[in-house]
């Protein structure tokens, strides 16, 4: 088995290397494939760390905020945290943030790679990966050195279960693992089929509460800001949108607009994807509704607030705080795609609303089925559930918060795991 799987190793490692020089032939032709490439730290700036430390591979944004209330912790115990971004734009919103941890992004993976990096970690105690990152030269460099390797908030679906060919690998994969930490019961039953595994909850629980405490300053900072905004009476928002949920959301706050003249009402409108051409589109959407509208970096340089019907988020990283703004949410993603982050929202205590795409979202479906969250059919559905907001001051979203708290604790459970407690099977 070990010559089978050094075999493997190596022939992995060339096939990615090919691919790697396939695309970067293709990079002069594509921005995004040229950005892949010159973006990336190399390994003369990669630095020695000496001091004990952890070492979590995160996909993107997304998954690093899950994981940073577990980060803080075992930082808090001594430990130096270091990120591994696997996507660009993870990379991106960590230099933004200013954080103050080591980052990088992952190299190609080969054996190659991976063994120049672990090079300059001597000291790593352990390595977490958040959900699905399932690097076949990253996982069995780490454990050749003998690196401790753990696997949270695990998610797995009935799919992968299919192809016999992939299960095996799956499993010489997940047998990397020193502990794994489902955290869902439906995740829980399919890792079970591949080796011993624990269910607990998800460290994105703990993070979307901590981090609307973390927020306070920021929040405070930004209603300063839009004080005008601040004073309408009605605010909603969109979070996470695409095309197919604007055509469902605009139609119904016309009406809502229309039928409610001498309201004070304004809408809060973020893109899933926060780029120039995606604004400007929506911005061409809106005024075909008649709407006026505003971008938030228009605003914030003193132009006026008055007479707005939507306020276009055009920056990153600052939907938590826009959610904190409103009295109630759409989800994006979830009229024809599916369902976006609904914790943020959440955590605020929001009336919650969202379309027939969200069975992705364990969140989702639990809040749908307790009555604290309503599901759209139609613009007419939505317009009849925003106006029955106003009309009893958004009591729809009081009772989310204790609904959701049960969830909590994840990062402490795990924190004590990494740190040397036997793991519970």
């Amino acid at each position: 088995m070990k010559y089978l799987c050094a075999c493997f190793l190596w022939l992995w490692s060339v096939f990615i290397l090919l691919t790697f020089f396939f695309f970067r032939l293709l990079s002069p032709f594509s921005s995004r494939i040229k950005r892949f490439f010159t973006d990336k730290r190399k390994p003369s700036y990669f630095p020695l760390i000496k001091s004990p430390s952890v070492l979590f591979f995160v996909s993107s944004a997304g998954e690093y905020e899950q994981a940073k209330t577990l980060i803080t912790r075992l930082y808090q115990a001594g430990l130096t945290p270091i990120l591994c971004f696997f996507s660009p734009s993870g990379y991106d919103f960590a230099t933004k943030r200013k954080e103050s941890n080591f980052f990088f992004l992952s190299p190609a993976d080969t054996i190659f790679a991976w063994s120049q990096i672990f090079a300059k970690l001597p000291q790593i105690k352990a390595a977490v990966v958040i959900r699905h990152e399932l690097w076949p030269s990253f996982l069995f460099t780490a454990k050749k050195l003998a690196i401790p390797l753990y696997l949270i908030n695990a998610t797995l679906n009935k799919k992968e279960l299919k192809n016999k060919k992939l299960n095996f690998l799956k499993q010489q994969l997940l047998s990397t693992f020193k502990a794994v930490y489902a955290c869902d019961e439906a995740s829980f039953q399919i890792i079970k089929s591949y080796r011993l595994v624990t269910l607990t909850s998800d460290t994105k629980y703990d993070r979307v509460f901590e981090r609307r405490l973390e927020n306070s300053t920021e929040l405070s900072g930004l209603k300063a800001k839009l004080a005008t905004i601040m004073q309408k009476t009605y605010r909603f928002a969109i979070g996470s949108s695409w095309p197919e949920d604007l055509a469902l959301v605009l139609p119904a706050y016309k009406k809502l607009l229309t039928q409610n003249p001498n309201s004070q009402i304004i809408l809060f409108l973020a893109n899933h994807e926060v780029t120039s051409e995606s604004t400007q589109k929506t911005i061409a959407t809106c005024q075909q509704f008649g709407f006026n509208t505003s971008l938030l970096s228009n605003l914030l340089e003193n132009q006026s607030q008055a007479s707005l019907d939507i306020l276009i988020i055009d920056q990153i990283g600052i939907l938590a705080e826009i959610y904190g703004l409103c009295q109630a949410a759409f989800i994006g993603g979830s009229v024809a795609r599916k369902i976006h982050n609904i914790l943020e929202p959440a955590s605020y205590n929001l009336a919650l609303s969202f379309g027939r795409s969200y069975e992705n979202s364990p969140e989702a479906k639990h809040l749908a089925s307790q009555g604290l969250a309503k599901v759209i059919t139609s613009s007419e559905d939505l317009y009849c559930h925003w106006q029955e907001e106003m009309t009893h001051d958004f009591k729809g979203g009081q009772s989310i918060e204790r609904a959701m708290a049960h969830l909590r604790g994840a990062s402490d459970f795990l924190c004590q795991e990494i740190l040397g407690q036997p793991p519970h099977r």
